[in-house]
């Protein structure tokens, strides 16, 4: 090597070696501290991984090193030797391990490079595919996972019944505009299926969708009248008036069938406007709480009865709770039999049986058998869960209807109305009366014993004649004349 190319060799390297000791033995140009751009040279030196000139561009990067071998050699030459990906040059402001280039020349690009996965290991140089971005897993070790990584925005097409954002929008299911009154409403699952923003009965695509089904407490087909309410259930077995029922005659103040419980107190119209047992829960309409009704005159008692009915075909009964409120100013409970509940387990006493009384009312609950051998079976109706016996205060006024309602408050914590089968439901409840009736022996014509005469005399009167229904007690009240 000739003298002239050692100096030309040694000169720049001089500089460099003189710059880069000044720097680290922390050297000042005019006071102050020291300020790398102070110190750096005027040319670039390339493939050092030094910003040598301070003007941000680093290496091949600056165009100083135009035309340098080590910025023109092919990837994989050792002119990147010494820079590894994560710490390679790129432009300013960029994140080596994003910015799309090879910084050190070995074939491998950003998240694919061992240098920039820090643990990850890249199965795929982008994650812009449907299945890439729904796995759960950083493909592209960019450090964001599926949803996160802005290269699956609006990959594939929403799914609008999921609970999933699959186009990764940020909108799931009916809340992504692309689900807009897409799809068919099912209209009795409580579901906005076709995302209009009216569910079931509430979306004009139900009307009459479902036939209404008469004897369930539902509006079906959606016309705003539930079963005997509605024209289609007219001729319905359920919606036909009888001697035997009050169907037909639910809002005119007459106990037509003489059974005690006039309009809504009579379980016969549960089914009926303006009548509104308890809306049940799914299944629960099978199984029938029934409060019953009595007559008494101030300061005396009365005997009223709660029976289950459970229809055919439908679960057997493990148990059940409910409570009975009153307004404690008008009568009282002062003891409760437990009835056929006795005797419910295959003979003996139930399993578990808590019945107070406590302000405001009563409440009962109970399991026949802790074991699961004995239960009441689907088709029983009558059962007597209980017969609590209420004193009317003195000064409650004749003519007074004390409401018996069914309740979710007594107790503490307060005791739930449900009955107990394969599942825990909330059954029909029908709520109770006690009419105060005066306290005369009797009121000729009174055949009800409601303490008034009207129609429903003349209907009992009948039945007492030709089917055989017991007369009152003073018998002088059937004859009217």
């Amino acid at each position: 090597m000739s003298t002239m190319a050692i100096s030309s060799w040694r000169a720049p390297r001089l500089v460099q070696f003189l710059c880069m000791g000044a720097i680290l033995a922390g050297l000042q140009w005019g006071g102050g501290s020291p300020i790398y751009g102070q110190l750096a040279v005027d040319t670039e030196i390339c493939c050092d991984g030094i910003d040598n000139d301070g003007d941000l561009w680093v290496d091949c990067y600056d165009s100083d090193c135009t035309g340098d071998p080590c910025c023109t050699l092919p990837i994989g030459q050792p002119g990147c030797a010494g820079v590894t990906e994560d710490n390679g040059p790129t432009d300013p402001g960029l994140d080596p391990c994003t910015d799309g280039l090879d910084n050190d020349c070995d074939s491998l690009i950003d998240g694919l490079d061992p240098d920039c996965q820090d643990g990850c290991v890249a199965t795929a140089a982008n994650e812009n595919t449907f299945a890439l971005c729904h796995n759960g897993q950083d493909d592209d070790c960019d450090g964001a996972i599926d949803c996160l990584d802005t290269q699956c925005f609006n990959v594939g097409a929403e799914i609008c019944n999921n609970n999933i954002d699959d186009d990764c929008d940020g909108a799931i299911d009916c809340l992504d505009s692309e689900c807009f009154d897409v799809g068919t409403e099912i209209c009795n699952n409580n579901v906005d299926d076709d995302c209009d923003g009216a569910i079931d009965c509430l979306d004009s695509d139900c009307l009459g969708v479902i036939p209404e089904n008469c004897t369930n407490g539902t509006d079906d087909d959606c016309d705003l009248a539930i079963d005997c309410a509605d024209s289609d259930c007219t001729a319905h077995p359920a919606c036909v008036s009888t001697p035997d029922n009050e169907l037909g005659n639910c809002n005119d103040g007459i106990d037509n069938d003489a059974d005690g419980c006039a309009d809504c107190y009579d379980s016969d119209c549960c089914s009926t406007a303006p009548c509104n047992c308890g809306t049940p829960s799914v299944g629960g309409e099978n199984y029938v709480f029934d409060v019953q009704c009595g007559a008494g005159s101030p300061g005396s008692s009365v005997d009223i009865q709660v029976l289950l009915d459970v229809a055919t075909g439908a679960n057997h009964v493990n148990g059940w709770s409910y409570g009975v409120c009153n307004v404690a100013t008008l009568a009282i409970p002062t003891s409760i039999d437990s009835a056929d509940t006795a005797t419910v387990n295959g003979g003996a006493a139930p399993g578990f049986l808590n019945q107070q009384i406590v302000a405001g009312g009563w409440f009962q609950g109970v399991v026949i058998d802790l074991f699961g051998v004995n239960f009441i079976s689907g088709g029983t109706t009558g059962f007597i869960m209980a017969e609590t016996t209420y004193s009317i205060l003195s000064g409650t006024p004749v003519g007074t209807q004390i409401q018996l309602l069914p309740c979710n408050t007594l107790g503490g914590p307060p005791i739930a109305t449900v009955v107990v089968t394969v599942a825990t439901l909330v059954p029909v409840r029908v709520p109770g009366l006690i009419n105060v009736v005066s306290t005369a022996s009797f009121v000729r014509g009174d055949v009800d014993e409601n303490g008034s005469v009207g129609i429903g005399d003349a209907i009992k009167l009948l039945q007492i004649l030709f089917i055989g229904v017991p007369a009152p007690e003073c018998s002088s009240a059937c004859d009217a004349s």
